[in-house]
Order: structure tokens, then sequence, then C-alpha cells
């Protein structure tokens, strides 16, 4: 599933199943024809993820899967090239030719680990939000041209978001700021959103009650406790790392999302244990 993000001047695309953000910036090599990066398509290959660059070059994706590949195309003047994505998760900086594309200077990597948590919103303008986490403490955190703001497929604005809605943040840490990556609206009635094979996409993010051999409860706030059921082809994974149904336990906070049975069961396409909370 693609979802266009919330675009403040530039491209945002978050998608797929992958934990990697991918931010860049694109100028043309000296000599090119067309010295503008507008028009220029980027995209992640094997996801379907893309998005067709501005006058500034920058692009966002979330969602990005391990040792994926960008491809660059410009029908009219002949551009086709690609690159692996770099390990590192500094913002790139690119300068493209026709058939080639190469990394400048990089900003250095932030060490912190990804911050994710889910609350109500308490405050919103175009470049802060204040989120009341499920600890009751709140977390202030900074909005930029980067960070994407989602309502299932819709993109969103800050202008969208209102106090009292419930959203889903993922965020880096530096020092003593947070700068939000993404921030989910996730109210009761956001789902109904169709997966592709036809059925519904239901989420259950909260506090693991209890852990079966096939399934867990979840206690959330919206609905009381959800059963998400597991099988093989469930993604499990915690800050990145795949793990198994075994190594979650009763008390972990975690993000469920996957095929809606009920109102209060869903069969788990992917599971995420957020390693590290809002307090």
């Amino acid at each position: 599933m693609i979802v266009l993000g919330g675009c403040r001047g530039h491209e945002s695309i978050t998608g797929g199943y992958g934990d990697r953000v991918v931010v860049g910036e694109v100028t043309m090599a000296a000599g090119m024809t067309n010295n503008s990066p507008a028009g220029v398509r980027v995209g992640v290959s094997g996801t379907g993820m893309s998005a067709v660059l501005g006058t500034d070059g920058r692009f966002t994706f979330v969602g990005v899967p391990e040792n994926s590949e960008l491809r660059f195309s410009r029908a009219a003047d002949g551009i086709d090239a690609r690159m692996a994505v770099p390990l590192s998760s500094a913002p790139l900086s690119l300068e493209l030719r026709a058939n080639s594309v190469r990394s400048g200077r990089r900003r250095a990597a932030p060490s912190a680990p990804l911050l994710q948590f889910e609350g109500i919103v308490k405050s919103i303008s175009p470049t802060e939000i204040v989120v009341t986490s499920s600890h009751k403490e709140d977390v202030t955190l900074t909005i930029d041209d980067h960070t994407v703001i989602r309502k299932g497929n819709q993109s969103l604005q800050t202008t969208d978001l209102k106090t009292g809605d419930r959203v889903h943040v993922k965020a880096k840490v530096t020092d003593d700021s947070k700068l939000a990556l993404e921030i989910m609206l996730q109210n009761p009635a956001d789902d109904g959103e169709v997966d592709d094979n036809g059925g519904q996409t239901m989420t259950a993010n909260g506090t693991v009650k209890e852990v079966g051999a096939d399934q867990l409860i979840v206690t959330t706030q919206p609905r009381g406790d959800v059963v998400v059921k597991v099988d093989s082809s469930t993604i499990i994974k915690k800050q990145g790392v795949h793990i198994t149904l075994a190594d979650i336990h009763v008390g972990d906070e975690v993000n469920t999302m996957g095929k809606k049975i009920d109102d209060h069961t869903l069969q788990a396409r992917q599971i995420e244990v957020r390693g590290v909370s809002g307090h």
C-alpha cells in the first residue's frame, strides 16, 4: 500500500513494511541541458513508491525496506539512473546525470533511536505538536518540511489535526529536541481502509495483556481488549529487528495492523514492539 504523505513544498511518500526513512535533495550535474530537477521521477524499486520532484529537488520516503534501490527518470531528456540506498540514515545530497547519480556530502547520522508512541493531540501549530502520551506525559515535537502527516491513504496538513485527535508518532531525538518524521491520525473512525485483497485494514495499538501460542490480546484505548491473531506470514519486529511471538511479553507496548475480522479481532500482517516509549 502506497500513501502520499503531507507535502509542504516537496514530495513525501509512505509505504511498505520497511523501517527506513530516506530523505534526499537532488541537484543536476553541470553540463545537463535542463539544470532543474523538476519533473524527475524518483522511486524505490520493487515497492511502487515514487514521487515527481519539484524545483527544490527534495523528497522523503518513509517505510523503505532494506537493500533497496532508488531509480531516477525523466523522459524529456533521457534520464535513467539508479543507486543503492546507503546504509546511513543521514539525509542524501545527490548530483544527477543522465545515466548516473552520485552522493555528495552528507550530514552526520543521528545516533539516537527512533521514538514511537501514541497519544492525544494537546496542541498543534504549523511548526510544533504537543501530544499527551499513554503515560499521561506531554511530549513536544517539532514539525518541519520533511514531516509526513496522513490518515490512512489520505495526505494531511497540520491544519487537518485538532486538539483531542488520537495520533501515532514516529520521531528522531537529538539532545533535548524531538523531530516528528511521521504523524498518523488514528481516531476510531479511521478503520475501514481497504487492503489489497479487498478486506478492511484494522489497527490495534496498546499494551499486551496476554500472549498465546498464536495470538495476542492487546488493550487499546479506543476499543478495549483486541485479539490479534498471528500466523506464519505475520511480520514481527522490534526496533527494525525481526523477532518471534515468543519474544513479546505481557506489558509490552505494540502497534499491530492487519485484516479486520470483527470490531475486536484482527489477523495481523505486522506487529511492531515499541522499544522506546514516550517517557
